[in-house]
C-alpha cells in the first residue's frame, strides 16, 4: 500500500510549504516503546540494533515535515505501574513521577543521539513541559515550539511522559495520544511503527479497517486482537487517518517515502 493512496494531496507538493499555505501535510511517526525496548531484570533496556536500524531508515527517508514520537516502553511502564501514576498525584507517588520523567527522558536521549549519528537533526521536546491535561485529556500544548522546529528544519521528537493535570495533579500522556492529537491538529497522517501486524481473531492480517466497521470485541465487526484494539480506538476517536506498520527491515523507510509496504490502513 502506498502512502499517497491514503490521502488526497492534490497537485501541490506533498510535504513542503505547509507553513506558507497554512495546510499542514506532514507525517507524525510513532515508534512503539516495545519496538525499541525490552525489560531485563526489572529494568528498562534498549534494543540497540533496532534503534540503529530505525535511525538509519529515518535518515534515508527524512524530509522537513516529519514529527517523531516514541513510546516509553520498559523505561516508563514498570515505574508508572509501581507507583500507580494513573491514579493521579498523592503523597506516595510524587517522587515516582519524577523517577518516571527522568527514565523516559533517558530513553529519548539515546534515540536522539543515534539519530544525530545518522545526520538527522532531532530536537527533543519534553511533553512534561509542553502539555497540560484535564482528567487525562489534552487541555493545551505549547505548539509554537513544534512549529518553529519544523519551520527551521529540525525534527521534533516527543515521547510518552508524565504531564501535569489540572484535576488529577498529573497523569500519563501516552505517545499514541500525542501522535493522533498532532496529526489532527496539523491535518497530517499518523504512522505507527509496531512490533506486530494488525490481526483479526483468526490471526489473519487486516489490510484496511474503517471506523464504521470497527466494533467492540465480541460483535460482528473485525475482531482486532491484543493491544492493537486500544490503539485503533484512540486513532478513530480523533478522526485521523493512520497507517500501522510492522517493524521489518526496510518497511519504515518505504512507508516514509510513500512506497509499497506491509501495513494496515485505518480510516475514520
Amino acid at each position: 500500500m502506498r502512502l499517497e493512496s491514503v490521502l488526497d494531496w492534490g497537485e501541490e507538493s506533498q510535504y513542503l510549504s505547509g507553513l506558507e499555505r497554512g495546510d499542514w501535510k506532514l507525517k507524525v511517526l510513532k515508534i512503539g516503546g516495545s519496538v525499541i525496548t525490552r525489560k531485563k531484570e526489572g529494568k528498562g533496556e534498549v534494543k540497540e540494533g533496532v534503534v540503529k536500524r530505525i535511525s538509519q531508515e529515518i535518515s534515508k527517508a527524512y524530509d522537513s515535515e516529519l514529527i517523531l514520537v516514541h513510546g516509553a516502553g520498559s523505561f516508563g511502564h514498570p515505574i508508572a505501574n509501581e507507583f500507580r501514576l494513573r491514579d493521579g498525584l498523592n503523597e506516595e507517588n510524587v517522587l515516582g513521577s519524577i523517577d518516571t520523567i527522568l527514565s523516559v527522558r533517558s530513553l529519548n536521549t539515546i534515540l536522539v543521539r543515534e539519530l544525530r549519528r545518522n545526520s538527522v537533526p532531532a530536537f527533543p521536546i519534553s511533553p512534561s513541559s509542553a502539555f497540560t491535561l484535564e482528567n487525562g485529556e489534552i487541555l493545551s500544548f505549547f505548539e509554537d515550539v513544534i512549529e518553529t522546529c519544523l519551520s527551521t528544519g529540525f525534527l521534533p521528537i516527543l515521547y510518552g511522559d508524565v504531564v501535569l493535570d489540572k484535576k488529577k495533579g498529573f497523569d500519563i500522556l501516552s505517545g499514541d495520544k500525542i501522535t493522533v492529537h498532532l496529526a489532527k491538529k496539523y491535518g497530517g497522517i499518523a504512522i505507527f511503527l509496531s512490533d506486530t501486524l494488525v490481526l483479526d481473531g483468526e490471526g489473519n492480517p487486516i489490510e484496511e479497517l474503517r471506523g464504521r466497521e470497527f466494533r467492540d470485541l465480541g460483535t460482528s465487526g473485525p475482531d482486532v486482537t491484543g493491544g492493537m484494539y486500544g490503539k485503533i480506538r484512540e486513532i478513530l476517536s480523533y478522526g485521523v487517518e493512520a497507517i500501522i506498520v510492522p517493524f521489518k527491515p526496510g518497511n519504515l523507510e518505504r512507508v516514509l517515502k510513500g512506497e509499497e509496504c506491509e501495513c494496515t490502513r485505518v480510516i475514520p
